[in-house]
């Protein structure tokens, strides 16, 4: 030690940092310099004699690559985020019926089958079946409707929808003495039991209270009996 003076010696033990541990290796300063430099949404600043550290906030991209690496990131087809607040382009719990969004991904679609109707409304989704629940009264030939029944009341051909889904069914009650023909469409068959008609072909019936409850299969274009028929039919 010199009397002009102090002289600071270096020991095991040092008031000057020589190295800096972190989670993963050291890092030793060159020329009393030691940089603090950000990567992967972390930021650093210096000014005077602080060292700021920032986090970048959330961001929304179209895809994991367009939204920056190392923090919270959204996909922008759902999501937008505003300084950091994140919030969703539809409102939750929307489920929306018999229509498809643009991107077409994103909406579910509930369609009724044959038989079925969806009325959709607020907070409510009501599913009904039809059945036959509808009974009309007919005195004239007809092209019948998908689902429906039939009081067939005087001398008429009535025609069997054209295009029907499976599962799709008709009901015919003749309350008539008069002849009443069922007429299967273009392609179609009427099946009672073993007993089939030709394509395009017809059941007939000469007596009031004979009634036909017919189910739709579509590989075979094939209108069937589900049950027992009441009374007796010609099919040709």
């Amino acid at each position: 030690m010199s009397h002009g003076g102090v002289l600071d010696v270096v020991t095991t033990n040092p008031d000057i940092p020589t190295s800096f541990i972190t989670d993963s290796g050291s890092a030793i300063p060159i020329a009393n310099t030691l940089e603090i430099l950000g990567t992967n949404g972390v930021t650093t600043t210096g000014s005077g004699s602080t060292v700021s550290v920032t986090g970048l906030n959330a961001t929304a991209g179209i895809n994991a690559a367009g939204a920056t690496v190392g923090v919270a990131s959204f996909d922008s087809a759902d999501f937008t985020v505003t300084t950091g607040f994140v919030s969703l382009l539809q409102d939750p719990g929307i489920l929306t019926i018999n229509t498809i969004s643009a991107n077409g991904a994103r909406n579910f679609t509930i369609a009724a089958g044959p038989g079925i109707t969806i009325t959709p409304d607020i907070n409510t989704i009501t599913i009904n079946s039809t059945g036959a629940a509808g009974y009309t009264d007919v005195g004239i030939s007809s092209l019948l409707v998908l689902n429906n029944g039939y009081f067939v009341t005087a001398a008429s051909t009535q025609t069997l929808p054209a295009s029907p889904l499976q599962g799709s069914s008709i009901e015919i009650v003749c309350d008539t003495v008069d002849t009443v023909v069922v007429l299967a469409n273009a392609g179609q068959t009427i099946r009672i039991g073993t007993t089939v008609t030709a394509t395009a072909g017809t059941a007939t019936s000469t007596v009031r209270g004979n009634a036909l409850t017919l189910v739709y299969r579509a590989a075979t274009a094939s209108w069937i009996q589900n049950s027992a028929p009441q009374g007796i039919w010609d099919l040709i």
